[in-house]
């Protein structure tokens, strides 16, 4: 176990590149934010009264764009994700790790904790039938 542990983390030191691939992307995710920011106080600076369809016209086609370019961007950077895991692939489980090295240490890693079937819980007592003509009602407060 602790040979696998330490194959692992050699494993997972090297995910610098996607370290840095993450932080790239949430650097161009907060330009992107910034701009359209600065984009949006540019054009709606100044006073549009008396154009107020003028005004709800340019936001709602300002809002529009500024979707699809977050969408693109979105899709571009999960394009780029799925590329470096295809690329790196995936550390194998335990067992995988195991089956790799010894077939029959991976085997009983598979059955550690088989134990034979036995039943568990209270004990079933068989119901007994009753007559319903013993049965009475009872009124308790409005019920």
């Amino acid at each position: 176990m602790a040979a696998y542990i330490a194959e692992r983390h050699r494993y997972l030191d090297l995910g610098v590149s996607r370290e840095q691939m993450v932080e790239r992307q949430r650097e161009e995710w907060r330009e992107m934010v910034e701009h359209h920011r600065k984009e949006r106080a540019d054009i709606f600076e100044g006073s549009w009264r008396g154009r107020g369809e003028l005004l709800s016209a340019l936001r709602s086609i300002t809002a529009a764009r500024q979707a699809q370019e977050k969408a693109e961007l979105r899709d571009e950077h999960r394009l780029e994700r799925v590329d470096l895991a295809r690329e790196r692939g995936l550390f194998p489980t335990y067992e995988q790790w195991l089956s790799a090295r010894d077939r029959n240490a991976a085997d009983e890693w598979r059955h550690r904790e088989r134990r034979p079937a036995t039943l568990a819980g209270p004990t079933f007592k068989m119901p007994t039938p009753h007559d319903i003509r013993c049965a009475r009602a009872l009124q308790d407060g409005g019920r």
